[in-house]
C-alpha cells in the first residue's frame, strides 16, 4: 500500500464517518421536533426531501438506521386539551343607524351557530363568559349601548370616547346566564343628533362554562 491509497482510505474512513454522524444528527432532531410538535413520523422520509434538499444523500429509510424512532401519540395530547364550547364574532360592517341589530362573521365556532349573520343560536343552557372589545369614535359627551339579548336585555355596555381623545378602545367582560335553543342578539344603541358615536370596529365572545357538562333547563312536565 504505498501513500497515496493510505491517504484516499483515510479520507474516505472520515466521509464515511461524516455521513453517519449526519444521519445520526438528523434523526435526534427530527425525534426532538416530533416530540415537541406531535408531527408525523412516518413523514420523515419526505419530509427530509423536501425540507432537507440540501442533503439528499441522508434522506434514508427508518430500515436503515442503526436505532429506531418510537411513534409518537398526539391522540391523547389532544384528548388532554379543555374542551370548549362557544363563539367568536367580527363585526361585520359600521352600523349608521340609531338602533339596530348587528351583524358579524364568525371566527371561531363550537356548538354555537350563527344565522342570518346577526342571531347567535345557543344550544347549551348555563353560565357564558361575553367579553367584547369596541373600537369607538366620536364626540366625548355622547355615550351609546352595546347590549346582549335573548328575549330580554342580559347585559348592557356603555360605549362612549373618553379623555376628549378621537377614539376610544372599550374593553369589557362579564357572566351571563343563557337558555338553550334560543337566539341571542347583539345591538348597538345610539342617540340621534348632530353629535356623533360610531362603533368602528367589535369583537364579541361567548363562552360556555361547564366545558363538556350541561343541564336541560326544567320543563312544565316536569
Amino acid at each position: 500500500m504505498d501513500a497515496k491509497d493510505a491517504e484516499a482510505r483515510i479520507a474516505g474512513g472520515t466521509a464515511i464517518g461524516r455521513e453517519l454522524g449526519a444521519r445520526r444528527k438528523f434523526w435526534a432532531l427530527l425525534l426532538l421536533h416530533t416530540l415537541l410538535t406531535g408531527a408525523d413520523t412516518q413523514a420523515a422520509p419526505e419530509a427530509c426531501e423536501t425540507g432537507l434538499s440540501a442533503l439528499p444523500e441522508q434522506c434514508v429509510s427508518l430500515g436503515e438506521t442503526s436505532g429506531s424512532l418510537v411513534p409518537v401519540n398526539t391522540t391523547q395530547r389532544m384528548s388532554e386539551l379543555p374542551f370548549s364550547r362557544g363563539i367568536y364574532l367580527n363585526m361585520k360592517k359600521v352600523p349608521d343607524e340609531e338602533n339596530t341589530k348587528l351583524h358579524f362573521t364568525v371566527t371561531w365556532n363550537q356548538s354555537m351557530e350563527l344565522n342570518h349573520e346577526n342571531e347567535v343560536m345557543v344550544k347549551f343552557p348555563g353560565p357564558y363568559i361575553f367579553y367584547i372589545c369596541a373600537k369607538v369614535t366620536g364626540s366625548s359627551d355622547i355615550m351609546g349601548n352595546l347590549t346582549l339579548e335573548q328575549g330580554k336585555t342580559l347585559a348592557s355596555i356603555t360605549l362612549r370616547v373618553e379623555n376628549n381623545n378621537a377614539r376610544s378602545y372599550v374593553r369589557h367582560e362579564g357572566l351571563v346566564s343563557l337558555y338553550e335553543d334560543a337566539v341571542v342578539t347583539i345591538n348597538f344603541y345610539k342617540p340621534a343628533g348632530p353629535e356623533y358615536l360610531q362603533l368602528d370596529d367589535l369583537r364579541v365572545g361567548l363562552h360556555y362554562m361547564l366545558g363538556e357538562q350541561h343541564f336541560k333547563t326544567p320543563s312544565d312536565e316536569e
